[in-house]
């Protein structure tokens, strides 16, 4: 019986030695996660290129766009050329000093301190009309103090 086993472990040993794995035997063949890895490369670089393509043109779309869309505004903006005033008397009184110009658009704000209290006029540079007036007036001490 012994050499029976003996023989029979030998036949096993043979068989086990002609099992080999399937990576040990065909040394060129891939796993299944091997293909399913490359498949998900290909995809992503795809869509990697693809996204790239897109913010490209996008970016020269608009920088095309924009250029046509600022040239109409522009020309529906100013029709002609701006007609300014040639003189302006604004009556302030004696001693009255200019602090500060501010011009914004068409408006410029004028600042001009005197004796009893700041004002600020307001004048529409287009036509050279004084809009308005603002008084800039002290306010008061809390508790009626001074």
């Amino acid at each position: 019986m012994s050499d029976r086993k003996q023989a029979e472990r030998a036949a096993q040993g043979a068989d086990h030695a002609q099992s080999v794995p399937p990576e040990v035997h065909n040394p060129l063949a891939e796993p299944k996660n091997m293909a399913r890895l490359k498949m998900a490369i290909a995809i992503m670089s795809v869509l990697l290129v693809g996204g790239t393509v897109v913010v490209i043109g996008t970016i020269i779309y608009r920088a095309m766009t924009y250029e046509s869309k600022s040239s109409s505004q522009i020309t529906a903006q100013s029709p002609g050329p701006v007609q300014g005033f040639s003189k302006l008397d604004v009556e302030v009184e004696r001693g009255t000093l200019v602090s500060q110009i501010e011009i914004d658009g068409d408006r410029m704000a004028v600042h001009v301190t005197k004796a009893a209290a700041d004002e600020i006029l307001i004048i529409n540079i287009r036509t050279g009309v004084l809009i308005g007036r603002v008084n800039l007036k002290e306010k008061p001490l809390p508790g009626g103090t001074e």
